[in-house]
Protein backbone atom coordinates (compact mmCIF):
# COMPACT_ATOMS: atom_id res chain seq x y z
CA UNK A 1 0.00 0.00 0.00
CA UNK A 2 1.53 3.46 -0.70
CA UNK A 3 0.66 6.32 2.00
CA UNK A 4 -2.38 6.98 0.14
CA UNK A 5 -3.83 3.85 0.85
CA UNK A 6 -4.03 2.70 -2.69
CA UNK A 7 -2.27 -0.86 -4.06
CA UNK A 8 0.87 -0.96 -5.94
CA UNK A 9 0.98 -3.26 -8.81
CA UNK A 10 3.65 -5.91 -8.05
CA UNK A 11 6.16 -6.35 -10.74
CA UNK A 12 7.91 -9.50 -11.37
CA UNK A 13 11.47 -10.28 -12.79
CA UNK A 14 11.27 -12.69 -15.91
CA UNK A 15 13.68 -14.05 -17.53
CA UNK A 16 13.33 -14.65 -21.09
CA UNK A 17 16.84 -16.49 -22.46
CA UNK A 18 20.12 -15.54 -21.67
CA UNK A 19 20.49 -12.19 -19.83
CA UNK A 20 23.82 -10.46 -20.93
CA UNK A 21 23.12 -7.12 -20.00
CA UNK A 22 21.69 -4.86 -16.96
CA UNK A 23 19.13 -3.04 -18.59
CA UNK A 24 15.60 -3.37 -18.00
CA UNK A 25 12.46 -3.26 -19.57
CA UNK A 26 8.69 -3.39 -18.43
CA UNK A 27 6.08 -5.16 -19.73
CA UNK A 28 2.15 -3.46 -18.33
CA UNK A 29 -0.15 -5.32 -18.58
CA UNK A 30 -3.20 -2.92 -17.16
CA UNK A 31 -4.08 0.43 -17.02
CA UNK A 32 -2.83 1.00 -13.85
CA UNK A 33 0.28 -0.63 -14.27
CA UNK A 34 1.40 1.42 -17.08
CA UNK A 35 0.43 4.58 -15.02
CA UNK A 36 2.87 3.36 -12.07
CA UNK A 37 5.76 2.66 -14.76
CA UNK A 38 5.21 6.04 -16.14
CA UNK A 39 5.60 7.88 -13.32
CA UNK A 40 8.19 5.66 -12.15
CA UNK A 41 11.13 8.69 -12.50
CA UNK A 42 13.41 6.35 -14.28
CA UNK A 43 10.86 5.30 -16.98
CA UNK A 44 11.85 8.36 -19.52
CA UNK A 45 14.39 6.25 -20.25
CA UNK A 46 13.47 2.65 -19.82
CA UNK A 47 11.86 0.72 -22.64
CA UNK A 48 8.18 0.09 -21.49
CA UNK A 49 6.21 -1.98 -23.54
CA UNK A 50 1.96 -2.53 -23.07
CA UNK A 51 -0.96 -4.55 -23.36
CA UNK A 52 -3.11 -3.36 -25.94
CA UNK A 53 -6.19 -2.55 -23.43
CA UNK A 54 -3.25 -1.03 -20.86
CA UNK A 55 -3.38 1.96 -23.36
CA UNK A 56 -5.72 2.53 -26.45
CA UNK A 57 -4.61 3.19 -29.69
CA UNK A 58 -5.60 7.25 -29.71
CA UNK A 59 -3.53 7.37 -25.98
CA UNK A 60 -0.84 5.80 -27.52
CA UNK A 61 -0.36 8.13 -31.02
CA UNK A 62 -1.16 11.28 -28.23
CA UNK A 63 1.65 9.61 -25.78
CA UNK A 64 5.07 11.93 -25.94
CA UNK A 65 7.33 9.35 -25.18
CA UNK A 66 9.54 7.78 -27.39
CA UNK A 67 10.10 4.64 -24.96
CA UNK A 68 6.70 3.29 -25.07
CA UNK A 69 5.80 0.17 -27.05
CA UNK A 70 1.92 -0.82 -27.56
CA UNK A 71 1.23 -4.47 -28.51
CA UNK A 72 -1.91 -4.66 -30.89
CA UNK A 73 -3.48 -7.39 -28.81
CA UNK A 74 -4.46 -7.92 -24.94
CA UNK A 75 -2.18 -9.93 -22.92
CA UNK A 76 -4.61 -9.45 -19.61
CA UNK A 77 -6.16 -12.75 -18.81
CA UNK A 78 -3.72 -14.15 -21.99
CA UNK A 79 -2.61 -17.64 -22.07
CA UNK A 80 0.76 -19.07 -21.20
CA UNK A 81 1.90 -18.79 -25.26
CA UNK A 82 0.43 -15.60 -26.10
CA UNK A 83 2.43 -14.24 -22.89
CA UNK A 84 5.82 -16.18 -24.05
CA UNK A 85 5.33 -14.97 -27.97
CA UNK A 86 5.02 -11.47 -26.19
CA UNK A 87 8.52 -12.03 -24.40
CA UNK A 88 10.01 -13.23 -27.38
CA UNK A 89 8.72 -10.54 -29.37
CA UNK A 90 10.48 -7.62 -26.49
CA UNK A 91 13.75 -10.15 -26.85
CA UNK A 92 13.96 -9.69 -30.31
CA UNK A 93 14.06 -5.95 -30.02
CA UNK A 94 15.87 -6.04 -26.87
CA UNK A 95 18.33 -8.90 -26.88
CA UNK A 96 19.80 -9.99 -23.77
CA UNK A 97 17.49 -7.84 -21.10
CA UNK A 98 15.83 -8.27 -17.97
CA UNK A 99 12.19 -7.91 -18.57
CA UNK A 100 10.10 -6.97 -15.42
CA UNK A 101 6.13 -8.15 -15.84
CA UNK A 102 3.25 -6.44 -14.26
CA UNK A 103 1.48 -9.11 -12.36
CA UNK A 104 -1.91 -9.41 -12.15
CA UNK A 105 -2.04 -12.86 -9.67
CA UNK A 106 -2.83 -11.18 -6.98
CA UNK A 107 -5.57 -9.15 -7.57
CA UNK A 108 -3.37 -5.84 -7.69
Amino acid sequence: MTATGQKQTLWQLCFYGPKTKDDMVYLALTPRGLREILDYSEATKTPVWCSADALSEAEFEKLERGNVTRFTYSLTDADQTTIHGALATIEEHHPGVRVWIESTVFGA
